[in-house]
């Protein structure tokens, strides 16, 4: 009898017209778009989504290996017990992280190079002014993204405040770049 946990994830057409998920199954596939539906105990089948007849290819798949690059964008590796927006596109993703990048990345108080600046929104902080979980956050996105200039000025960044102490970045730098507004580290972005 198949236990609780069913779902349904999606899998899709890669560029060579098949793909291999490194081990996860739901990555990848032939052909046409398509929707993996996957229940306990029960085969995966392949179903055709409902998608407008003008909307165009959804691009899929793992991106080869590239020299010097294990993993670049896009992945796409999916695990058969998940469940998978149905129509997703690369292309998509990447004109949220360009979006992402022309709102909160700035050269602006970066002292020569990139930080992340906080939104300016109410509060005891200084509008546009930087966090450690910001630049933490900002070198992990670069790094899914295959962004090696940002993560390099985002770590360029961070290394400017450094807390004598402990090695870590001080949580709170002031917009202009002048200095800490807060000292010490913080979890948040450590763990990061």
């Amino acid at each position: 009898m198949p236990s609780s946990g069913s779902g349904t994830g999606s899998g899709g057409s890669s560029g060579g017209g098949s793909s291999s998920s490194g081990g996860f199954s739901g990555a990848g596939g032939s052909g046409g778009e398509s929707t993996r539906v996957v229940d306990a105990g029960i085969p995966d089948a392949w179903v055709q989504p409902d998608l407008p007849p003008d909307t165009p290819p959804l691009t899929r798949g793992p991106t080869p290996q590239q020299p010097g690059v294990n993993f670049p964008f896009p992945q796409n590796r999916e695990l058969s017990r998940c469940i998978y927006p149905k129509d997703y596109r690369n292309e998509d993703v990447q004109a949220a992280y360009e979006q992402w990048k022309r709102d909160t990345v700035t050269s602006d108080g970066a002292r020569g190079f990139r930080r992340v600046k906080r939104p300016n929104e109410p509060g005891t902080l200084e509008p546009h002014s930087t966090v450690s979980e910001g630049i933490a956050y900002g070198m992990l996105i670069a790094v899914y993204m295959n962004d090696q200039a940002l993560f390099d000025d985002l770590w360029q960044y961070e290394q400017q405040f450094l807390d004598s102490k402990t090695g870590l970045m001080h949580w709170y730098i002031k917009a202009d770049g002048s200095g800490p507004a807060g000292t010490g580290p913080a979890t948040d972005a450590d763990e990061d």
